[in-house]
């Protein structure tokens, strides 16, 4: 299937000039004007109904996509996105695909055609599938980094650095992480990052594996994270944490006497658990407000924009048994 990205390559331009053909001719040379337009005829291409969308306001509306509704993290992010998306005059169509690979590529086949562009949060699918099928509508990426598309992303390493710092002055010295799932792009970020940072804090991570992010995904963890001899560990999310004390508890294991435990995204239940969870905070209204912001700007083919975290200390990590 042609898509501006093809027709892109075969006329040796950017995507962004290839769009502005369609949408904004009189910005782009007649010569490069004419080749694009011939070089779109031969390969069969169809502009989307869409393409014009989001400098002028063709349908009203964008997309949205998160793998699980459920999960806690993802809701102030829909909700700021919507309050964004608003005062914009616009409405948001909202998808969950159930973290699973080939629902999320058919919401943005449905998607594409009902709004303006799109924003995915988390997604699990290739760039490559992820580009092809928004086949020219608008599309920013959140918690995910792409060489083919803009995306926002949360910075974990200043507060991955401070969390780590403050376990070495507690004593600590041999950290688990216990991974989220395979395919998540955030989960290989926060690994790397812990190992990239742990050494400069007299610190050994132990990797446990991967596993769902839910409640009982940190349940199944704690076996390897008893067996792995560490002091503290950090989860791959608040959620999956949330888990860890369940299973903690009911082994008889005390926190933070005898185990300390960290999040990360610092969601709501956060400061509710017993005890209450130290975590990695995000910022999800900024998340929203850069992801929105890249989505209109039409000039932008491939960017980042990174948004740093903070650590939030609570009394679910103490000092070194």
């Amino acid at each position: 299937m042609a898509t501006i990205y093809s027709i892109a390559e075969h006329c040796g331009v950017s995507p962004s000039t290839v769009s502005r053909a369609f949408s904004r001719p009189d910005l782009v040379r007649a010569e490069v004007r004419a080749k694009i337009l011939a070089t779109a005829q031969e390969l069969g291409y169809q502009p989307n109904r869409n393409a014009r969308g989001l400098a002028r306001g063709t349908t009203g509306a964008i997309g949205l996509t998160v793998p699980d509704i459920t999960n806690p993290f993802f809701p102030p992010l829909v909700r700021a996105v919507e309050n964004l998306a608003w005062h914009q005059s616009q409405s948001v169509l909202l998808v969950d695909t159930g973290e699973d690979l080939d629902r999320e590529r058919q919401a943005l086949l449905r998607l594409r055609e009902q709004v303006d562009g799109i924003v995915m949060v988390s997604p699990r699918a290739a760039s490559n599938v992820l580009r092809d099928a928004l086949a020219g509508t608008r599309g920013v990426l959140i918690n995910r980094a792409s060489r083919l598309l803009p995306h926002v992303i949360v910075d974990d390493a200043p507060a991955i650095d401070v969390a780590l710092g403050r376990l070495a002055e507690l004593g600590h010295e041999r950290v688990a992480y216990l991974g989220g799932p395979a395919d998540s792009w955030m989960n290989s970020r926060r690994r790397s990052l812990l190992h990239a940072t742990a050494p400069e804090h007299g610190l050994e991570i132990h990797d446990t594996g991967s596993y769902p992010a839910t409640p009982e995904g940190g349940r199944a963890a704690v076996a390897a994270l008893l067996d792995s001899r560490a002091t503290a560990a950090v989860a791959f999310d608040d959620v999956m944490a949330s888990g860890v004390l369940v299973e903690l508890a009911a082994r008889g294991v005390s926190v933070p006497s005898e185990l300390s435990v960290l999040g990360c995204d610092d969601v709501i239940l956060s400061s509710m658990l017993n005890p209450a969870l130290s975590s990695i905070a995000s910022a999800p209204a900024k998340l929203a407000a850069a992801a929105l912001a890249a989505l209109v700007d039409t000039e932008l083919a491939v960017g980042l924009t990174a948004i740093p975290s903070s650590f939030v200390e609570r009394i679910s990590t103490g000092p070194r048994p």
